[in-house]
């Protein structure tokens, strides 16, 4: 379902990739939906929580900007909204 909400992605432009290669990539559980100010914070259950702290929290809390992926509004839109951190 979220394959399809990005236009640009082709099926036939799946393929193999050596699972060396996709273990060398990091998940996140960090999005944000473009052209929103606002990071979330998800899970498996497509409920988001907004991380409502400041730069510095987030920075001390031990996240990372460059974890945040950027989503388009529809796929951000699949996700429930949960509880609020404030930590």
């Amino acid at each position: 379902e979220v394959f399809e909400l990005y236009r640009h992605f082709k099926w036939s432009d799946i393929m193999d990739v050596n699972p060396a290669i996709v273990a060398s990539y990091k998940e996140s559980s960090l999005m944000r939906a473009d052209g929103s100010t606002r990071v979330y914070q998800t899970g498996s259950d497509l409920i988001k929580h907004w991380i409502n702290i400041t730069a510095d929290a987030f920075v001390v809390s031990g996240r990372t900007w460059e974890s945040i992926f950027i989503t388009n509004k529809e796929e951000a839109a699949l996700y429930k909204e949960g509880s609020r951190i404030t930590r």
